[in-house]
């Protein structure tokens, strides 16, 4: 009888092997085929100053981010805008613990370019600044305590800029902020 079951039990590990094996790949695939939705792909630096992880490519043509389908960012320093265009935030100051947000509409008559100017007056703290276009969020970059930067952009098609922009700034730590925020479209 012995010999019997012998047969029977290498059929039953044999199979229980297959099964654990294709279990165990299927948990692999799943595991590693497919990151993340928020995984990010790339992070900028711009002249010393960080920029958050974000989900895109860096166009050859332009130099620029591409994202959002249409819009193109850059990141730099900055010192002021050009002035001659529409402000949809001007020079605005905001100091307190609450943060700043700003929602307004770009429409491609008022120019080619939308220029978002960040400056940190704080002595410490890291501000982070995050631009929003319709459901696209262009990711958070990090404004140092005395810095300033720029996030510019421009439409992949060289048209106007449009749609829906929020600007929204906070930290990451809920510390007191005192900064100047504007927004120019030109």
């Amino acid at each position: 009888m012995p010999e019997a079951t012998n047969p029977m039990r290498k059929k039953w590990f044999r199979n229980y092997v297959i099964v654990m094996t294709a279990a165990i790949a299927i948990l692999l695939v799943l595991l590693f085929a497919k990151e993340p939705a928020d995984t990010p792909e790339e992070t900028v630096e711009t002249e010393g100053i960080p920029a958050n992880t974000v989900t895109a490519d860096i166009s050859a043509k332009t130099g620029l981010r591409e994202t959002a389908g249409e819009a193109l960012e850059m990141v730099s320093k900055a010192d002021t805008l050009s002035q001659d265009g529409v402000f949809f935030i001007r020079d605005s100051r905001s100091r307190g613990r609450g943060g700043f947000e700003s929602t307004f509409t770009c429409v491609p008559e008022y120019g080619k370019e939308l220029s978002i100017r960040i400056k940190n007056n704080g002595s410490s703290g890291i501000i982070i600044a995050n631009v929003i276009r319709g459901s696209h969020e262009y990711g958070y970059v990090d404004v140092k305590a005395g810095q300033s930067i720029s996030r510019t952009f421009h439409m992949a098609d060289g048209g106007g800029i449009s749609g829906e922009w929020k600007v929204y700034l906070t930290t990451q730590d809920g510390h007191e902020t005192d900064l100047n925020i504007e927004a120019e479209q030109h």
